[in-house]
């Protein structure tokens, strides 16, 4: 039995893929599938249309508030948070001795409503001023022991793909 991606991969995957869809030609069809295919190797599949839903939805989001020029700040803060804090606030930490934030989960924690609602909540925290956006020149590939997670991020979508 695989086991499901945890709900904060998908959340940043889902947030990367509307970022890749503000700052690259690629339509988003083609960029939530090297998402959906790397989490089919480590998990149980995703659909594309599972991933390409939430990302649209997290654009509506940022179109709802009016972000503008602002929205892919918005989104890198947005996954700088969940890279480095779990829901309840805690640090993240991705590779202890004994636990790994990347081993499946037995029940899908990562709904729909669960990655839009994240986003959400983040994007109105940060309106508030509760929390903030990531560091001036952050990018994830400055996070060590990302991994394969990094590795799909940096990813580039080519003309071969679509």
């Amino acid at each position: 039995m695989a086991l499901h991606c945890p709900g904060w991969i998908l959340c940043i995957f889902c947030a990367n893929a509307a970022r890749e869809t503000l700052v690259t030609s690629a339509p988003i069809n083609t960029i939530v599938k090297k998402y959906s295919g790397s989490i089919a190797e480590h998990y149980s599949e995703i659909s594309s249309d599972f991933l390409q839903v939430c990302a649209e939805k997290m654009l509506a989001s940022l179109v709802e508030v009016d972000a503008g020029s602002a929205a892919e700040e918005i989104i890198r803060g947005f996954i700088y948070q969940k890279v480095q804090t779990k829901d309840d606030g805690s640090a993240r930490k991705l590779t202890g001795m004994f636990s790994s934030e990347f081993k499946g989960e037995r029940s899908p924690t990562g709904t729909e409503k669960y990655v839009v609602t994240n986003f959400r909540a983040f994007l109105f925290s940060m309106r508030s001023g509760v929390k903030g956006l990531a560091p001036p020149g952050w990018q994830v590939d400055q996070v060590p022991d990302l991994g394969w997670v990094q590795e799909v991020m940096m990813r580039k979508v080519s003309v071969m793909d679509i």
